[in-house]
């Protein structure tokens, strides 16, 4: 996965979407310092995007730790861990979110191909909580400014600041993994084929909602430390 994929990917998702004054969409290229950005609910991110001259570099860089699996933890982490990142970049000047999500959707595929056929896609589930998605967003870039005098490197900077939408990303697969299952019971049981159950998750790793992800990942972050 590399630049010309992201861009191409960014050109046919925002194909006919309508621009608005003062705020363009530019399918398929990189925001420039000329840009204007709607960013009313993403405080942080404001102080935090990366700046246009240095998008390409930041952009290649992940790419190509994703690539060689070097961001943090087991698979689903890294790609939390991704999808964090990208949007925390914010290459584009409109459509990060969507290309946020439908790239850590491809990453998940090459390895789980599985993951195209659930019947709610982890994409619509964070969308369903669209609120909460942009609260623990931007709490994240809270905990980074906390941590801006730290005497941590950067890479630990962002793997612990990271750590709330990482919960966050497990829950919402969770919820779609474990409502595929039962869907795939029932078409199952239809052919008259018995599937087991599955061992559901607990409710609590089940829940979504800001409050919840953002008392995980604060205590998370005081046991790193």
């Amino acid at each position: 996965m590399g630049e010309s994929l992201v861009l191409g990917f960014h050109k046919m998702m925002m194909h006919g979407v309508p621009a608005e004054p003062k705020h363009p969409t530019k399918p398929g290229r990189f925001r420039d310092a000329t840009d204007n950005m709607r960013l009313a609910r993403f405080k942080h991110l404001k102080e935090r995007m990366s700046p246009p001259w240095r998008i390409r570099s930041d952009v290649v860089a992940l790419l190509e730790a994703a690539e060689d699996g070097r961001l943090r933890g087991e698979r689903i982490e890294q790609i939390a861990r991704f999808h964090y990142r990208f949007v925390r970049i914010h290459p584009f000047c409109d459509g990060n979110g969507r290309m946020a999500r439908a790239l850590s959707t491809l990453l998940h595929a090459r390895i789980e191909p599985e993951i195209l056929r659930f019947q709610k896609p982890v994409d619509e589930v964070i969308l369903e909580h669209r609120d909460d998605y942009v609260t623990i967003l931007e709490f994240c870039d809270e905990l980074y400014e906390g941590m801006e005098t730290a005497d941590i490197e950067e890479e630990a900077k962002l793997d612990l600041c990271g750590l709330p939408f990482v919960h966050f990303y497990i829950r919402a697969f969770l919820r779609a993994f474990e409502e595929h299952y039962a869907k795939l019971r029932e078409a199952l049981a239809e052919l008259g084929v018995e599937a087991p159950p599955l061992n559901s998750s607990h409710p609590s790793l089940l829940d979504l909602s800001a409050d919840s992800i953002i008392k995980i990942g604060t205590d998370a972050l005081n046991q790193e430390n």
